[in-house]
């Protein structure tokens, strides 16, 4: 695997397995980079603008992790935080 490819992968490894399209530009990494990664199989998209490592393994809230990184500035709602804090036993949809 040549030092860009690998490169790429260390940025994964250092935001938790998962970053955003934007910030990988901003790192200095060409989208050609994570296509070739996409077509190897060694990331997948898991929404628009969204991609993680495919031998990634999702923490207990993998939902709120992609929201938070897609909505920076979000909130979440109440039935979802009381959810995360285990203070309900109703499933946020």
């Amino acid at each position: 695997m040549n030092a860009k490819k690998q490169n790429l992968i260390n940025y994964f490894q250092d935001n938790g397995g998962v970053a955003r399209f934007s910030g990988i530009l901003k790192a200095g990494f060409h989208p050609d980079s994570l296509a070739i990664l996409d077509k190897d199989g060694k990331i997948e998209k898991i929404s628009r603008g969204l991609y993680r490592l495919t031998d990634y393994i999702p923490g207990s809230h993998p939902d709120l992790v992609a929201a938070s990184l897609q909505s920076p500035r979000g909130v979440i709602c109440l039935l979802s935080a009381l959810s995360f804090h285990e203070a309900t036993n109703e499933i946020p949809k």
